[in-house]
């Protein structure tokens, strides 16, 4: 799932997707200054706690969603 959010006239993306082992998850954050910020989630429940986590830190620096994509 791929997610787009704004602040001003910037974009960033935001995905979960699964490890390329088959094992647990990635969360991906690409910055539109080109940094790209990655986590692993070992389970679905760890996933979820740490997306809620990095979802409400990116609103509260002023990113918000705009659509799921």
């Amino acid at each position: 799932m791929i997610w787009i959010y704004g602040h001003d006239e910037k974009r960033l993306l935001y995905e979960i997707r699964p490890e390329n082992t088959g094992e647990g998850y990635q969360i991906v954050v690409k910055f539109p200054d080109g940094r790209v910020r990655v986590e692993r989630a070992a389970d679905s429940a760890e996933l979820i706690r740490r997306s809620r986590e990095l979802q409400q830190e990116l609103q509260a620096d002023g990113w918000t969603p705009l659509m799921p994509h």
